[in-house]
């Protein structure tokens, strides 16, 4: 079963005392931190030969450092997810899912770990405000109590709040097949559903 994977998120910078009044423009390392809830989105969609559905939550957390002038020199992230959040529209489906597929009571948190963002460009192209970068984010993914790697396409986009502060967006998507996590195959209405799952 394929499943595709969907990751929209906003992330704030960690403000701290020393770092009030510092302009964001500098070359200083900057940490931004995700807060679950409200304009956070994990999605994923399924799909079977007659039938497609996607499952949606807002239950994202984690933090990204980098040097917004130099985004792609040795930065680090991590978001975590709570499977058992995430909800198709069907509570019947959503129960199985989370009981005998997901097994959210023994394995309740799923974690991607940034090893490198491929930005590919010349030189070394700055996070600069209201300018995508297009690249890929390399690292692993931890989901059911298995770690692969995994290489999610990735847009950042550097803007300001309403509030004037300084925020990135980060939009990813990859393609995951249930069988490397060791997840069984969904069987929904006697179908069974493909193995690769888009994120």
């Amino acid at each position: 079963m394929l499943c595709l994977l969907l990751l929209g998120v906003s992330a704030f910078p960690v403000v701290t005392a020393r770092a009030q009044g510092q302009t964001s423009d500098t070359d200083k390392t900057v940490t931004y931190r995700i807060i679950p809830g409200k304009g956070q989105k994990v999605r994923f969609e399924a799909r079977t030969d007659i039938e497609s559905y996607a499952g949606q939550t807002d239950q994202i957390s984690g933090e990204i450092t980098c040097r917004p002038r130099r985004p792609a020199d040795n930065p680090a992230a991590r978001f975590e997810v709570r499977p058992a959040t995430f909800a198709t529209g069907n509570t019947s489906r959503d129960s199985k899912m989370r009981r005998d597929h997901l097994l959210t009571d023994l394995f309740p948190s799923a974690l991607f770990t940034l090893t490198k963002i491929d930005i590919p460009s010349s030189g070394a192209p700055a996070l600069d405000f209201d300018k995508p970068l297009l690249g890929s984010l390399h690292g692993t993914l931890t989901l059911h109590g298995l770690t692969r790697e995994v290489v999610p396409v990735v847009t950042i986009t550097r803007r300001r709040d309403n509030s004037g502060r300084d925020t990135i967006h980060i939009v990813a998507r990859f393609t995951i097949r249930l069988r490397d996590f060791a997840i069984p195959t969904p069987r929904f209405l006697f179908l069974s559903v493909k193995q690769d799952h888009p994120v």
